[in-house]
């Protein structure tokens, strides 16, 4: 009578198998409306925890005692790639309704799952389930590097999305928290990467092995995977709601109540990111010479959202766009009220040459920053140079 060879690596994965199994589970039966995209993600645990069962059958000769594992469909890799880029667009916007050609992503795992399932009906085609038959290695090649490129096309498809939602989900009324932005590009990246390494790790396996490395070589990426994988479920089931809705008829009060609400999901290190971004664009960039930048233009530079700038600059630097604009251009004309190189330039020459588009604004700004209008500023630097 056959009898299981489990062992500590066997056990690991089976425990994980249960965890996902329970996660999914869990995933699936939350009904709130914010949770739309967990489905997605649900699929990617299901899809991984089955799998790792099937890699623990073979590995620990479960098909012989259970025959049946034989009959279900338990490698569903195909469905990977397409899950995370759904789970991104429905993250994006949980309110949006289903994408109409969803089926023709899927259409791949469907033929897959087509496949397993055709071996209930025809019974010798179980052959193909043994590792040792030439048709499985092809079969398993097809599938396992299929799925590799699905998931990193799939990862790349939605980090190309998540950049062009940055730049214009805050000028919507529609705002998705800014900790969610951060949350999801850097799960695609480490997704990605990681699966990118499984997708080499296999190449080589099959062109300098013959693809005839051991199962038990894979473990530590199954478990790399499978652990990110299980950790991204964990982490989407406990995470707050993702977006918050600002009704145009809401009062202007409300709108700043729910953007205040909304900036508390900024961290201090995100926080401390954006400003010197923000203090390099000025200080290296100098955007400040342009003489039609605005908070737009700014964001447009930095990739950083709009109102998200305007939030930094009024919470933390204590001042507005323009009056910070305005002093990396004050701060510039007196470098070259001091530069002999500009002394052919008038001072409202070189206040234009600043980035500033208006006489009296420069002398108002001026005064305000340096207590003195322009001209007494001059006559005080012409004084000091004849002492």
């Amino acid at each position: 009578m056959a009898t299981p060879s489990f062992d500590i690596y066997n056990c690991v994965l089976l425990a994980g198998v249960i965890q996902g199994l329970v996660m999914s589970g869990l995933l699936v039966i939350d009904k709130r409306p914010q949770r739309k995209a967990a489905r997605f993600l649900a699929f990617i645990l299901l899809i991984f925890s089955l799998y790792n069962l099937l890699i623990v059958a073979y590995d620990a000769n479960l098909f012989a005692i259970f025959p049946l594992l034989h009959y279900l469909p338990l490698n569903l890799v195909l469905g990977f790639g397409p899950c995370i880029y759904f789970y991104v667009i429905s993250s994006l916007n949980p309110a949006s309704t289903a994408n109409k050609r969803l089926w023709v992503h899927f259409l791949p795992v469907a033929v897959q799952a087509a496949y397993y399932l055709s071996i209930l009906v025809n019974s010798s085609l179980i052959q193909y389930r043994d590792v040792t038959h030439p048709v499985w290695s092809i079969i398993s090649q097809i599938e396992q590097t299929g799925a590799l490129l699905s998931v990193f096309l799939y990862s790349a498809a939605a980090i190309r999305l998540l950049n062009d939602y940055s730049g214009e989900a805050f000028q919507a009324h529609t705002q998705v928290s800014l900790v969610t932005l951060i949350w999801l590009r850097r799960l695609l990246i480490a997704y990605a990467l990681l699966w990118l390494f499984w997708f080499l790790y296999t190449v080589t396996d099959i062109f300098f092995f013959g693809y005839n490395l051991p199962m038990r070589s894979y473990y530590p990426i199954y478990m790399g995977v499978a652990t990110l994988t299980y950790w991204m479920g964990i982490r989407e089931y406990l995470r707050p709601p993702v977006t918050q809705i600002i009704d145009k008829t809401s009062t202007e009060e409300d709108t700043a109540t729910s953007r205040k609400n909304h900036f508390d999901y900024l961290r201090e290190k995100d926080i401390q990111q954006y400003l010197l971004q923000l203090e390099y664009l000025m200080t290296i960039d100098r955007l400040y010479l342009d003489p039609a930048l605005n908070l737009q233009a700014i964001a447009d530079q930095s990739t950083i959202p709009a109102n998200v700038i305007s939030f930094l600059l009024n919470k933390r630097l204590n001042t507005t766009v323009s009056e910070w604009v305005s002093t990396f251009r004050i701060e510039e004309v007196k470098k070259r009220l001091t530069n002999p190189d500009y002394a052919y330039l008038t001072l409202t020459g070189i206040a234009f040459d600043c980035g500033f588009n208006s006489k009296a604004t420069f002398n108002r700004v001026f005064k305000k920053r340096t207590g003195q209008s322009p001209t007494q500023y001059l006559a005080t630097l012409q004084s000091q140079k004849e002492k």
